[in-house]
């Protein structure tokens, strides 16, 4: 899910002409862009001119060129960037203040923090042109029906939009929200964030409160916001539900559609790329291949053909120049399609197969169900011990079990780190009301990935 209407310039008048290329061309566009960012680099980043410097830059095929890990760059942060004034523990500093959200570092950049899916944490910088992109993407990327609605309101300025989030951190969508109700200056107020980490029933009497057209959140909380809707106690009409962070499933889609009686709207981002893919209006995902390259690869990184699965995929950056990504492991299962989109669009559709942890509910204090949001449960975690690398599956009605693996995220006492994931969990469902849940703590635990390759962290027991 975005949020910068705001691209209407000269690089969305650009995108449109793009838009009508041919396959051939779009190729063509993509590998230009390709060798450029490869160039600079190699020039600018340390650790790419260690990586490339016996590499033919201008005529290495990108499958030939070594794959990046998140652990990996973010233990050579520094060498890492292209820009020699920008330190990472200064940037920890930056974005340990709250009241930094919404700001840019160093007056320049954008930054942003992933939420550690994969089992670790990264920070991420945009520049202006990558920004650029992102919001000219955002401004001309969407099904022919959506354009057309928004064409006459670009900046949304009719709308009451409602962002339902983690908001306490430098996380892409909130960032990207805040400021977007910063450019909007006089404007702001039909924006609003509501926190995911309070209790269901405060967000279901803020958005009661605000009554928004548009609902901006992720799958699972879309969810049980659909519950609430059939309970009676959220009595909002939006037009549209805005989705992304997790997987959209199908069945999710048609149950938040019919309690809502809106349009879903699904879209494909992460911290490295924010609009790697749109949904067209026959509802495929289509790759903004002009401005990222995405390759589907086998578990050796070997690339597997249109049509099937892939074990992880493989990103490339082709707008963030302060940040080379290129070929960096995201972590996301997709498969391109074999067909052109009946849609028109040449851009390659894919499958995704993301971030799908399982929405838990327990035993409130009154003894009824608590929907317990995985998202929210997962940020609290992290933001309570620095901790990311962690499972916790529900065994039964009212009790979880809390693994983590042979090596803790923290140096110390595994037993420690342990007692400190069981406080969190604690105090977050305090404040759901659920305090009488039973942990079962299993230390130094085997914990199984998904399909996709991202670690599932909250799921029921099957």
């Amino acid at each position: 899910m975005s949020f910068n209407p705001f691209g209407i310039g000269l690089q969305a008048l650009s995108l449109f002409g793009s838009a009508l290329l041919d396959p051939k061309q779009i190729q063509g566009l993509q590998e230009h862009r390709f060798r450029q960012i490869l160039t600079h680099a190699y020039q600018h980043s340390p650790f790419c001119h260690l990586k490339y410097q016996h590499i033919d830059l201008d005529t290495v095929a990108l499958i030939d060129l070594p794959v990046m890990h998140k652990a990996e760059l973010m233990g050579q942060f520094n060498e890492w960037i292209c820009d020699p004034d920008i330190a990472l523990d200064a940037l920890k500093v930056f974005i340990s203040n709250p009241a930094n959200v919404g700001s840019l570092y160093l007056g320049k950049y954008v930054v942003w923090e992933s939420s550690g899916s994969s089992g670790a944490s990264a920070i991420f910088i945009q520049d202006e042109e990558a920004m650029d992109v992102y919001d000219a993407l955002e401004s001309v990327r969407q099904s022919k029906s959506e354009f057309l609605q928004h064409a006459l309101d670009p900046l949304l300025l009719t709308e009451r939009v409602a962002l339902v989030a983690a908001i306490n951190g430098h996380f892409a969508s909130n960032i990207s929200f805040e400021l977007a109700k910063s450019m909007r200056g006089y404007f702001a107020s039909p924006f609003t964030s509501i926190s995911i980490l309070d209790p269901i029933k405060k967000v279901v009497e803020e958005l009661n409160a605000f009554s928004p057209t548009i609902i901006a959140t992720y799958p699972t909380a879309a969810v049980v916001l659909a519950d609430a809707i059939l309970e009676g106690s959220l009595t909002v009409s939006p037009k549209e539900i805005w989705t992304g962070g997790e997987t959209l499933t199908p069945a999710m889609r048609k149950y938040v559609q019919d309690r809502f009686k809106a349009k879903v709207r699904c879209s494909y981002g992460s911290s490295e790329f924010f609009e790697i893919a749109w949904e067209c209006d026959a509802g495929h995902m289509h790759v903004n291949a002009d401005w990222v390259i995405l390759e589907a690869v086998d578990k050796n990184y070997q690339p597997v053909p249109a049509g099937q699965m892939s074990h992880t995929c493989l990103l490339t950056n082709l707008a963030n120049r302060v940040q080379p990504i290129i070929r960096y492991d995201l972590g996301d299962s997709i498969c391109f399609h074999e067909t052109r989109c009946a849609c028109g669009s040449n851009l390659p559709c894919i499958d995704v197969l993301g971030r799908a942890d399982d929405l838990i509910k327990v035993p409130s204090d009154e003894g009824t169900p608590v929907s317990i949001l995985p998202l929210a449960l997962t940020t609290a975690i992290e933001e309570a011990t620095g901790i990311f690398d962690f499972q916790i599956m529900q065994k039964n009605a009212n009790t979880l079990i809390i693994r983590l693996p042979p090596r803790s995220c923290l140096d110390g006492n595994a037993a420690d780190d342990m007692n400190r994931c069981v406080d969190a969990i604690k105090s977050f469902l305090k404040t759901q009301g659920a305090t009488h849940v039973r942990f079962i703590k299993e230390l130094n635990s085997q914990m199984k990935f998904e399909k996709s390759g991202k670690l599932k962290r909250i799921l029921t027991q099957h």
